[in-house]
Formats: structure tokens, C-alpha cells, sequence
């Protein structure tokens, strides 16, 4: 069973791009990996451009000497639908605000985590989006 949440990153004139990641979207899941290994702003907007993913990794792009598909994916490397399923449609959301952001993730009944990373500050933070309503915004540590 998947553990679903967004990554978002919110940049300094407020617009937000943000993607939907399937697996593991749990604090100990991708939170991990996102403040581990995710901590730069051109790493996060590398991450984000994607779009839709499977499964986060600890590197956006595979090594070029070895293969990665969706199916036969390196290890500790992102799996994106559009890029390794080759699907259509998967391309990042965008909103011009965090209050529009918000009010399109707060019905998403599906989403159990959001994970927000502020540009400015260079900080992420976690919402508990259970069932839709937001359990409280936290700072992500390590």
C-alpha cells in the first residue's frame, strides 16, 4: 500500500510547483531522503521539473553507463513516470500562491503528507494531510 504525498517548493515571489511522489511519503520515507539529500534549492527545483513519481531517491538522475527504467530502476535514483514510464501528463502543478496550493491539496483525500520547501529560507516543512484537513505544519529535521 502506497504512503502518498506532495513535494512542493515555493519560491521567492510565492509561486509553488509542486509533484506528486506514490511511495513511502511518510516522514521516515521521503521526509528523510528530502532532508538528507535535498537540501539545496537547485536540487530541489531538479527534483520538482520531473513531475509524478513512483519513488524518491537520493539522486534525481541516473548514472548514464548504466541502464534505469521504471521497471529496472538504479538504485538510490528517482523513478518519474513521465521520464521512465514515458506517461504522459505528469508534468508538475503550479499555483501562483500558497493559499491557492492549499486549498487544492486540502480536499485530496489520497494525499497523506505534504512537504513544502521554502526557497528563501531553504527549509522544509511537513503538513499531515489526513483525510483532507491539515494536522498542524511542522518544521522537517533531520
Amino acid at each position: 500500500m502506497a504512503t502518498r504525498c506532495l513535494i512542493a517548493i515555493v519560491y521567492p515571489t510565492g509561486r509553488v510547483e509542486f509533484v506528486y511522489c506514490h511511495h513511502d511519503g511518510y516522514p521516515e520515507g521521503v521526509g528523510a531522503v528530502l532532508i538528507q539529500h535535498y537540501t539545496d534549492p537547485l536540487k530541489v527545483m531538479e527534483l520538482v521539473k520531473y513531475g509524478a513519481m513512483s519513488s524518491i531517491g537520493k539522486e534525481v538522475h541516473p548514472d548514464p553507463q548504466g541502464p534505469h527504467s521504471f521497471g529496472n530502476p538504479q538504485e538510490d535514483v528517482c523513478v518519474f513516470y513521465g521520464r521512465d514510464r514515458e506517461d504522459d501528463d505528469c508534468a508538475p502543478g503550479t499555483a501562483e500562491s500558497l493559499e491557492e496550493f492549499w486549498q487544492g491539496v486540502r480536499g485530496d483525500v489520497f494525499i497523506e503528507y505534504v512537504y513544502t520547501f521554502d526557497v528563501t529560507a531553504s527549509k522544509w516543512t511537513v503538513d499531515e494531510n489526513a483525510r483532507g484537513v491539515s494536522r498542524g505544519t511542522q518544521a522537517l529535521r533531520d
